[in-house]
């Protein structure tokens, strides 16, 4: 369910409270932080050693310097290569968040990334994604991605600090204010599109079938899958949908609730 909430304002810089009024965004309610500094060290700590290791390379090479046995200048240079590119990559994707602050306004985001303001309004984002991708039995990744109305885009990653709560508030603002437009649309008979499926006043559609309403038998949404079964076709699932691939899965789950069953879908974060 959606749930409206008054939180508490933030104390804030004067720099920081200029630009939400400028922008008018309202006073801010929470703060977010990255936590990149044990990636920027360790990528300096890989540009390092790559230089070592190039360096070693070309000391072998010229006869300077003795290498273990089984071991060529050739293999060196590798690894001083592979360090020089992991570093590079490291230190590229996290420098630019070293000091980045995000706050979170009751009319959308303030995104302050160095010199640069970025103003994320509510009422501009077109499509929110969370993708959650599993290695394993060792950890999960978490990332949401908000595309707004002129297709500029934005991630948060495990960069920032309390990534799932940062998800859900920005889920929730965007699903509650979407969510009048696209039941006024859904009643004049427009098909609501979330990713592969898409919703209508006939039923169900996705991957070009349609089940109507009334065959639905179940809806079961996972952590990472919605299954749709249908009247009559046994254990065999109608089909099966990633949730990573659809926009707006919260406004998806709510016009559920409206349209189907008038009453909540469970699903985790």
């Amino acid at each position: 369910m959606i749930n409206a909430q008054t939180p508490q304002e933030l104390q804030v810089s004067q720099e920081i409270y200029d630009l939400v009024v400028a922008h008018q965004l309202g006073m801010p309610t929470a703060e977010y932080r990255t936590r990149v500094a044990f990636k920027i060290w360790f990528g300096l700590l890989c540009l390092f050693l790559s230089v070592l290791a190039l360096l070693s390379a070309l000391l072998a090479f010229l006869n300077f310097l003795p290498l273990p046995m089984h071991y060529t200048p050739l293999h060196v240079l590798v690894v001083g290569l592979l360090l020089l590119a992991y570093g590079l990559y490291l230190s590229f994707k996290t420098l630019p968040l070293r000091a980045a602050h995000l706050y979170v306004c009751p009319a959308g985001l303030l995104l302050i990334k160095g010199r640069k303001t970025h103003v994320i309004r509510w009422d501009a984002v077109e499509a929110v994604w969370h993708r959650n991708d599993v290695y394993g039995y060792i950890y999960d990744t978490h990332v949401f991605i908000l595309r707004l109305a002129n297709k500029q885009t934005f991630r948060f990653d495990s960069n920032w600090r309390n990534l799932l709560t940062l998800g859900e508030i920005i889920a929730n603002e965007t699903a509650q204010l979407m969510y009048s437009q696209v039941m006024a649309a859904y009643y004049a008979g427009h098909p609501v599109a979330f990713g592969d499926l898409k919703l209508s006043l006939q039923g169900i559609s996705g991957r070009r079938r349609t089940l109507p309403w009334q065959q639905i038998k179940n809806i079961d949404i996972g952590a990472r899958v919605v299954t749709i079964e249908a009247v009559g076709e046994g254990a065999t699932p109608w089909g099966r949908f990633h949730i990573s691939g659809m926009p707006n899965f919260l406004l998806f789950e709510k016009m559920l609730e409206s349209v189907w069953t008038g009453q909540p879908l469970q699903q985790q974060w």
